[in-house]
């Protein structure tokens, strides 16, 4: 139904209404399965195990609030019923129970047992007292209504520990000055009486106040200046130029490299997200690699939830759940970063680093007729981290293959500057995506702001325009499939070669014709004399010098390739 409730039968559909009719929950037994004809309520209990309503069976801890017959446990206290004295359609008999009970002791019980029913969330907010009674005779008198019967004259009251009203002093002084505003002692006690709020005792620029027994949340005096400040309107108090103290402590520098790569993704077009730092135990062992087993997890001792009961040792989880909520949305290409926290654990130390995500999912652009767009790639992800690099100063990056079980075994890599190992990449695993019921391929990378931090150039360095043309020449060359172009470049970079200003992959090639196993690959090379422009001859001379130098090397990496 629209109330969240789906119906039983009219008895219990009674309870339901009545509870939400009045906050009082209820719950009503079949009269004729109760052991003894009576029901005692106790922590002491002699059973070990429950059957509720739910068929479900669980054991008892001790100290555990029951319901009990002269048997058996009927109910747990506040929570839920037991399957045994439940009401169904052959029920003749019924005994409806109304009482209030410790918000504390439910909210244990409830976190025990992981149950978050109806009447247990109504009794850890704790409910009105004086409805315990009035829901009783509504219930009666609806069950009488809706399914005949004779009402019993009479009930039983049992009251321990029964709250009692609460007195609160409410100083007109301590008011106006958290409030900042003039109120008089009659003002004051005019609001309060408006919320049904009992005043008593107004004299000397105070007054004792005691609210209505169904406002639990009013418990000091400053719940009371809440309400007043409600009341009398927010608009109505004056405002005052607040003092700006400014410090002389300058910004932690995480914080301003964090801003500084935030602002960095955006200009790539790159859309930021929020997700959490608090995962649930199936993220967190579907996106965890060897390196961290389950006691490198951080536990949370008292969750809200079991769904976010660990701290995250990656942002990948968050973006998994992400992307699946967008999908569910009709929402299928998603670029975006992230910039957050992850945490771990070495036996007694507890790390916390800061780190930078990139998700790429779906189509490289809006869709347009001409041309039409394509599928985002590796090296779309790729392209991204290399112009985030070159955009700080950060020119000696390298891509190493790598062998993480969280991305695809020949689709991932790891980022590297010299030998630290800043990040990796690549496409999520197609068993993670299946997992999360994802049909695209994801690409992601994910980057440790920490080791970023300390090689990151803290100046930016510019170049004169050069005054004098340059050069270029293409190079074509057969590979073998599996020599990885970035040993080509290495080996470039390596020969020592004062023209040779900059190389660029033109092309790559493979064909049926060429062979499975080898490619084309074509290289620019661009030369230039900084003092005079440079002859041909020149060129010519140091272009073939290095393609000498390249043609040894290549021909090396191919024969180790075959052999591999």
């Amino acid at each position: 139904t629209s109330s969240g409730h789906s119906s039983i039968n009219n008895i219990v559909d009674v309870a339901n209404y009545v509870m939400l009719e009045t906050g009082q929950p209820l719950h009503i037994f079949d009269y004729d399965k109760i052991s003894g004809k009576k029901i005692q309520v106790s922590t002491k209990s002699p059973h070990k195990t429950f059957i509720g309503l739910d068929n479900i069976e669980r054991e008892i801890p001790s100290g555990t609030l029951l319901i009990n017959d002269a048997e058996k446990p009927i109910a747990l206290a506040g929570i839920l019923g037991s399957l045994d004295s439940s009401v169904t359609d052959s029920t003749k008999n019924i005994l409806i129970e109304s009482a209030c009970f410790d918000p504390i002791i439910i909210r244990k019980m409830s976190k025990t047992f992981h149950l978050r029913t109806d009447a247990a969330q109504r009794f850890e907010k704790g409910i009105d007292f004086e409805k315990v009674l009035f829901a009783l005779d509504r219930a009666s008198a609806l069950i009488e209504q809706v399914a005949g019967g004779q009402i019993c004259q009479g009930y039983i009251d049992k009251k321990e520990n029964v709250s009692i009203s609460k007195k609160i002093l409410c100083r007109t002084a301590h008011v106006n000055k958290i409030l900042g505003t003039q109120l008089a002692t009659g003002e004051i006690s005019s609001i309060l009486k408006r919320l049904d709020i009992e005043v008593h005792d107004e004299k000397n620029m105070q007054l004792t106040a005691e609210p209505p027994t169904y406002r639990n949340d009013l418990k000091t005096e400053i719940d009371l200046i809440e309400e007043i400040a409600r009341v009398y309107g927010y608009n109505n108090i004056p405002k005052k130029i607040p003092r700006h103290v400014s410090s002389t402590i300058t910004n932690a520098p995480m914080y301003e490299f964090e801003n500084l790569f935030r602002q960095k993704l955006l200009q790539e077009g790159l859309q930021e997200c929020m997700t959490c730092d608090l995962i649930s135990p199936f993220l967190a062992n579907l996106a965890s690699e060897k390196t961290l087993g389950e006691t490198n997890l951080v536990h949370v001792l008292h969750p809200r939830s079991a769904d976010q009961s660990v701290l995250r040792t990656s942002l990948l989880p968050g973006f998994l759940q992400l992307i699946q909520y967008n999908i569910s949305h009709q929402n299928h290409d998603i670029h975006g970063f992230e910039i957050g926290r992850i945490h771990f654990k070495d036996k007694d130390n507890f790390t916390e680093q800061s780190v930078m995500g990139i998700a790429l999912k779906g189509q490289m652009a809006p869709y347009h007729f001409s041309p039409k767009p394509r599928k985002v790639d590796f090296f779309d992800l790729k392209g991204v981290v290399e112009n985030l690099f070159l955009s700080c100063g950060l020119k000696e990056i390298e891509f190493e293959p790598s062998h993480l079980e969280n991305f695809h075994p020949f689709r991932q890599a790891k980022i590297k500057h010299k030998e630290i190992t800043i990040g990796v990449m690549g496409e999520i695993h197609p068993a993670h995506c299946h997992t999360m019921q994802i049909e695209d391929r994801i690409y992601f990378t994910e980057i440790n702001l920490n080791a970023l931090l300390s090689i990151v150039p803290n100046h930016a360095e510019y170049n004169k325009i050069p005054s004098f043309p340059g050069s270029e020449r293409d190079w074509t060359i057969t590979l073998q499939s599996n020599v990885p172009l970035s040993q080509i470049f290495q080996e470039i970079q390596k020969f020592s070669c004062h023209y040779l200003e900059k190389t660029t992959l033109l092309d790559i090639y493979t064909s049926k014709e060429l062979g499975e196993d080898k490619k084309n690959v074509t290289i620019r090379f661009f030369y230039r004399d900084p003092q005079k422009t440079i002859s041909f001859e020149t060129v010519e001379a140091e272009h073939n010098k290095i393609l000498t130098f390249l043609s040894e090397k290549i021909s090396l990496l191919n024969k180790s390739s075959n052999v591999t």
